[in-house]
C-alpha cells in the first residue's frame, strides 16, 4: 500500500509541494515587492526618456532663425532725462557704429527679445473684414530679418525711412499670411489694427518672412506681426549683431561703440545661443532629475531582482537536487529560473506602463513633438529594463544550475 501511494504521487507536485516549504510567503511577498520595483524603474525610465528625446528635438530643431554667430546687448540709458532729439537719426547712427566694428555684418534692434520667453501675443484684426485673431507682435528695427537669418519671402524690409512721419507698416510671419489670407502674396497691401499699440492702427503690410519660434522654443511656426520700431518712441530695445565669426569677439569693441553716441551703455552682452541654452533649463533639469532617479531606481530594481532569486534558489535547492537526480539538464535549471524572474519583471511592465503612461501627463507641458503615451519610448524603455533584469537574474540562475545534486539532496 505504501509502495502504491509513492508510485502514483505525480512527482511534479510532490516538486512543487516540496519548493513550498519553509518561506513561501515570504518568497511570494518578495515578488510582489520586485515587481513594484520593476514598476517604479519603469515610470521613471519611461519619463526620462521622454524629457530626453524631447530636449534633443528641442535643441536640434530648426526655429526658423540662426542665432549662431548673433551678439546681444541689453542696453540702458546713461541720462534718461536727456533724450536725442531725433529718435531715427539716433538709432541709425547707432547702428552705422555698430557696422564699422570689425566682424560686425549687420545690426538691428527688437522688443521683446529673443529667447526671452515672453510672448507678446495680442489681438489683430484686418481693417474691412470681420477677421480678428491673436498674433506675436514684435516691435523691430531695419535689416532686423537678416540679422536673425530669416527669409523675406515677398515684399520689403523695414527701411529707416518707415519713421515716425511714415504711414504705419508692418511685416507678417508667413503662418500669419497663409491663416488669414491663404497663403502666396495676398497679404501684401492688407490692412491691420493693432489695438495695444498704438503705432500699430491702420497699419499696412509691406512684406512676409518665414514663419520663426523667437519667443517660446515650443511653439511651430507661431502667426507674428512685426512693427516698426522707428515708428515708435521707444529707446530701450535690445541690440543684435550679427558677425562674421565668435560674437563674443567683438563683444567689447561693440559696447564701446554703444557708448561713444554718450546715451546708452551696455549692461549685459552674450551669444544669443547661450541664451537658447537658458531657454531649455527648466527641460535640461527635470531631464537631469529624471535620469538620476530613473537609474536608481532600476539600480534597486536589479538589486531586488537578484536578492529574491538567490533566495529562491537556497530556498529550493533541494528541489533542484531532486530535478538533476532525475535527469534534469543544467539549461532546463537555468531556464527555470530565468522563467520566474520573467514572470517578476513582466508583473512589473504591466503595471507599469499605464502607470508611465500617467505619470507622464505631469511633464507634458515640457514635452515636444511627443505624446505621454509614446510607444516608441515606452517599447524602448520596457527593452531596456528587460535587459538589465536579465543581466541580474543570470548570477543566480547560473548558480542554480551549477548545483551537486548530491550535496543537494544531503542539505535537503
Amino acid at each position: 500500500l505504501a509502495s502504491w501511494r509513492a508510485i502514483s504521487r505525480d512527482p511534479d507536485a510532490t516538486l512543487k509541494s516540496h519548493a513550498r516549504v519553509g518561506g513561501n510567503r515570504y518568497a511570494i511577498a518578495q515578488k510582489a515587492l520586485v515587481a513594484t520595483q520593476v514598476a517604479v524603474a519603469l515610470v521613471l525610465i519611461a519619463g526620462a526618456a521622454l524629457v530626453s528625446r524631447s530636449l534633443h528635438d528641442l535643441s536640434a530643431r530648426d526655429l526658423g532663425f540662426h542665432p549662431e554667430a548673433v551678439l546681444q546687448m541689453r542696453i540702458l540709458a546713461q541720462t534718461p532725462s536727456h533724450e536725442p532729439s531725433d529718435h531715427t537719426a539716433y538709432h541709425r547712427s547707432l547702428a552705422d557704429a555698430l557696422m564699422r566694428v570689425s566682424g560686425v555684418q549687420s545690426a538691428s534692434y527688437a522688443m521683446p527679445e529673443p529667447f526671452l520667453g515672453v510672448s507678446n501675443r495680442t489681438a489683430v484684426a484686418v481693417r474691412g473684414g470681420a477677421v480678428t485673431t491673436d498674433a506675436d507682435v514684435s516691435i523691430v528695427g531695419p535689416d532686423f530679418f537678416r540679422t536673425m537669418g530669416m527669409t523675406l519671402l515677398a515684399g520689403r524690409d523695414f527701411a529707416w525711412t518707415d519713421d515716425e512721419h511714415a504711414p504705419h507698416v508692418v511685416v507678417v510671419s508667413e503662418s500669419f499670411a497663409r491663416d488669414l489670407f491663404g497663403g502666396g502674396d495676398d497679404a501684401i497691401g492688407q490692412v491691420l489694427d493693432v489695438p495695444d499699440l498704438p503705432f500699430g492702427k491702420g497699419a499696412r503690410i509691406i512684406g512676409i518672412v518665414n514663419s520663426a519660434s523667437l519667443a517660446d522654443l515650443h511653439s511651430r511656426a507661431p502667426r507674428a506681426v512685426y512693427v516698426a520700431a522707428m515708428q515708435t518712441s521707444w529707446y530701450d530695445f535690445t541690440i543684435e549683431v550679427r558677425t562674421a565669426g565668435d560674437p563674443a569677439a567683438v563683444e567689447h569693441a561693440a559696447e564701446t561703440a554703444v557708448g561713444s553716441l554718450g546715451f546708452h551703455y551696455v549692461y549685459s552682452a552674450r551669444p544669443l545661443a547661450t541664451w537658447k541654452n537658458y531657454a531649455l533649463r527648466n527641460e535640461r533639469l527635470v531631464s537631469a532629475l529624471a535620469t538620476f532617479f530613473a537609474g536608481l531606481t532600476l539600480l534597486l530594481a536589479a538589486v531586488g531582482l537578484y536578492a529574491q532569486l538567490s533566495y529562491a534558489v537556497a530556498l529550493r535547492q533541494s528541489e533542484i537536487g531532486v530535478r538533476m537526480a532525475v535527469g534534469a539538464e543544467k539549461r532546463d535549471i537555468l531556464f527555470m529560473v530565468l522563467r520566474d524572474a520573467g514572470g517578476v519583471v513582466l508583473a512589473g511592465i504591466l503595471v507599469g506602463v499605464p502607470a508611465a503612461i500617467l505619470a507622464a501627463r505631469v511633464v507634458s507641458n515640457l514635452l515636444f513633438g511627443l505624446t505621454p503615451y509614446d510607444p516608441l519610448t515606452l517599447a524602448l524603455s520596457a527593452v531596456a529594463l528587460t535587459a538589465v533584469a536579465f543581466v541580474a537574474a543570470i548570477v543566480p540562475a547560473r548558480r542554480a544550475s551549477r548545483v551537486d545534486p548530491v550535496v543537494a539532496l544531503r542539505v535537503g
